[in-house]
């Protein structure tokens, strides 16, 4: 499996709400309840329409935090940009990246994406959290040594979720599976944060076939290891 680059334009975004289609799955993200993350999946087979992945937990985001001039879907990218408020002193901007992948082998029908996300503050003395949130129904999940990388695989589901932390990057992993619903959240960040100096942190997701989910997870977690930082503001 190799990365290339898309070729056409996977997100649509109507207002706050954002289409997406990788031309195997669908599913919207509503940037003003960033939280819910990629969410209503769709396929022919309905694969995936439970799943909430990589969603910023920000709590309930009023439409008036949104910084709606500098949210924009590009090609591979859907940004949000969301201001400091008194409960949440930092500016955050989430880039949820389509990661194109070259057709055959175990990435036959595989959806793939990123999710970057940058803060930073004016304040002088802060050591902010975000919170990224993975939700499912029932599952069985395989953690790595580290718990860099889960393999997720749901009940009744011929398909597997896979995810991936960045290991350059702060992250600390809870994964609580009860009431039927299989939740990995993900906190980021926690160290002292400098007036002025812009972090970021990076975790990849995807939908990958079950009978394929060990090779199509290990040349995801490579690519990402190997692809350079993106340039972001």
């Amino acid at each position: 499996m190799s990365i290339v680059s898309a070729k056409h334009s996977v997100w649509r975004l109507n207002d706050a709400l954002a289409l997406y289609d990788d031309g195997r799955r669908k599913a919207r993200v509503d940037l003003h309840h960033p939280g819910a993350g990629l969410h209503d999946w769709r396929t022919s087979g309905e694969a995936g329409s439970a799943a909430r992945l990589l969603g910023v937990d920000l709590g309930e985001v009023a439409a008036d935090e949104l910084s709606l001039p500098e949210s924009y879907a590009r090609v591979d990218d859907l940004v949000a940009t969301y201001r400091r408020t008194a409960s949440r002193p930092f500016r955050l901007q989430a880039y949820w990246r389509h990661v194109e992948l070259a057709a055959g082998g175990a990435c036959g029908d595989v959806s793939a994406f990123d999710l970057e996300v940058s803060i930073n503050t004016d304040l002088l003395d802060t050591r902010p959290t975000v919170d990224v949130v993975s939700t499912l129904g029932p599952a069985t999940v395989v953690r790595a040594a580290d718990e860099r990388m889960l393999l997720v695989r749901p009940v009744d589901a011929d398909w597997s979720y896979v995810e991936i932390a960045h290991p350059a990057d702060d992250c600390a992993t809870r994964i609580d599976a009860r009431h039927g619903t299989t939740e990995v959240r993900r906190t980021l960040f926690g160290r002292f944060l400098e007036k002025g100096v812009i972090v970021r942190a990076r975790l990849r997701g995807a939908l990958v076939p079950r009978t394929h989910e060990e090779a199509a997870a290990g040349t995801l977690r490579e690519a990402l290891l190997s692809a350079p930082l993106p340039l972001t503001t």
